[in-house]
């Protein structure tokens, strides 16, 4: 029963299942199918946002089924329910009628006790905190495709990959390719964490010869009257790229090589992704059916339909994101050097130009960059302004670095003996937790293993990516509205007080709460691959 409280998704459908169940047992209930379902409260005025409602139409339902012209009944049959939930992990207190339905309040300490204490024993194990989501059958042998050049939509196009291999949670293998003929991959990749391994030979000549039939001048034309392969997947594929036409790079060689290569040693689990700015779309469907034509001709006809079945079977998928503009700036070079200017110049002017602060601005820049790119729906565009770039993604990184700070200064302040050490979690007394603010930050932590779910929900139960499902934008929601809730939170409170006696409780159960934040932003910035930073 403790595992429902994971999440707080499941607890609220397990107090509605309580809630029908009692509704069914009761003498009154004359056979109808409605079911109630809680909802969480919205975050409005100072409601605690561990409490849940029953919508006012669902009320009114229940009134209609239990009243029968006695009002009595239904607050007998509520108070029934209030009594039979103590025996789940955490009891409904009580209730009362507003506006919007009846709102249920639960045991706030005992939710804090528990929210914190299962977010702590994740980060004890850190396998378990590394393979927390477990996917059906994972493919072992996808392939990104990810298409980039020197503008500054490559910045959001490289920011997916990421977050795609931490979903699928396996290695899978990047390939990088450009539609511009003269673009030089390794320039493009030299400020990033991926390297473009040139080194690596492909017989790249021998693709040239088996598409020499319809290669002119280094270019294949997709024309209208080409009849090659009759599989719906391959006539699916020449319609989307019909009248255009391809230039046969060395870049689109060594991609074709490469995919070539991986469909050999695939075992029926080949999978190819790609990732690209929506006006590149087009060419990576160019792509795509260039191999094809590729393996149409290196296979014996009998054969062609069946390699053609193989990579139907692998699903096709796509991250096409919306462009990223910038004004008065064109290049990904030219993106990166007016983010490292904007953070240094915050740098200057809160610690002077004498700091020792240079080598944290390519960390702060970069992980600030990807914050903004990855904060819109895939299909969005993303505006971005040099005067005032970056408030909300640098108020993420900065809150975590004021939390991860104060834990860091209280270790020392332990060693030092100003403070005693820290209790175990079964003597710490979250009734003390009391604040708006601190039944905010617990709601927040309990929804976490719910954005995970939302994250993680672009694959299906047979690990099929379904693109529509893929969210990293929610991630940066959630971390930008915690970092706000967080913000008021340390503004408001000091964590740190004097060493005494009547003063200690709060502080031990604070230190506590703020343990949890730090794994679960820990956890996030991992998934994004955000570096942050223990102090700015």
């Amino acid at each position: 029963m403790e595992d429902v409280l994971a999440k707080k998704s499941l607890y609220l459908q397990t107090l509605s299942e309580l809630f029908n169940r009692i509704l069914t047992d009761s003498v009154e209930y004359k056979g109808t199918k409605t079911k109630m379902h809680f909802s969480p409260l919205k975050i409005a005025n100072k409601r605690i946002l561990g409490d849940f409602i029953l919508p006012k139409r669902l009320y009114e339902v229940l009134y209609l089924m239990l009243a029968d012209q006695d009002e009595t009944k239904v607050d007998v049959f509520l108070q029934k329910f209030v009594a039979e939930s103590k025996e789940l992990p955490v009891q409904v207190t009580g209730y009362k009628a507003t506006k919007s339905g009846i709102v249920f309040q639960l045991n706030q300490a005992v939710l804090a006790r528990k929210v914190v204490t299962i977010i702590l024993q994740k980060a004890d194990d850190i396998k378990r905190l590394e393979n927390q989501k477990v996917l059906p059958e994972f493919r072992t042998d996808d392939v990104i495709l990810c298409c980039i050049d020197d503008n500054v939509s490559t910045a959001r196009t490289l920011t997916y990959i990421e977050p795609y291999m931490y979903t699928a949670g396996k290695e899978t293998e990047v390939v990088f390719v450009s539609k511009n003929p003269e673009a030089i991959l390794e320039t493009l990749l030299q400020n990033t964490t991926y390297t473009h391994d040139s080194k690596k030979s492909f017989n790249t000549n021998e693709i040239l010869t088996i598409l020499s039939g319809i290669t002119e001048e280094n270019r294949v034309n997709f024309g209208s009257n080409d009849d090659i392969c009759s599989h719906a997947l391959f006539t699916g594929f020449y319609r989307k790229v019909l009248n255009s036409k391809i230039f046969l790079s060395e870049s689109v060689l060594r991609c074709l090589a490469l995919l070539d290569e991986r469909l050999k040693i695939s075992e029926n689990k080949f999978q190819i992704i790609y990732i690209c700015c929506q006006s590149d779309s087009l060419f990576m469907w160019q792509l795509l059916t260039l191999f094809l034509i590729q393996l149409h001709f290196k296979t014996p006809q009998t054969e062609t339909c069946s390699i053609c079945e193989k990579i139907s079977n692998s699903n096709i998928g796509m991250i096409s994101h919306g462009p990223v503009n910038f004004k008065g700036v064109n290049s990904l070079t030219s993106l990166e050097e007016k983010y490292h200017e904007s953070i240094s110049e915050s740098f200057v002017s809160k610690y002077g130009d004498n700091g020792d602060w240079g080598s944290l601005v390519p960390i702060i820049s970069g992980s600030v960059l990807k914050l903004d790119v990855l904060g819109c729906s895939i299909s969005s565009s993303v505006a971005l302004d040099a005067t005032n770039c970056s408030v909300e993604s640098r108020f993420v990184m900065y809150n975590y670095s004021r939390l991860a700070t104060l834990l860091a200064k209280y270790e020392a302040e332990v060693k030092n003996g100003k403070y005693p050490k820290l209790p175990r979690i079964t003597e710490i007394d979250f009734s003390l937790l009391d604040e708006t603010e601190e039944h905010t930050i617990v709601d927040h932590l309990w929804k976490f293993d719910d954005i995970l779910d939302d994250f993680y929900a672009c694959f299906n139960e047979n690990s099929q990516f379904i693109s529509s499902n893929f969210k990293p934008h929610l991630v940066v929601a959630y971390l930008r509205q915690f970092c706000k809730v967080l913000s008021s939170f340390y503004s408001r409170y000091h964590v740190l007080g004097r060493n005494l006696p009547h003063l200690l409780p709060i502080m031990h159960v604070r230190i506590y709460l703020i343990k949890a934040v730090k794994i679960v932003l820990l956890k996030l910035f991992k998934i994004l691959n955000i570096e942050p930073l223990e102090q700015m």
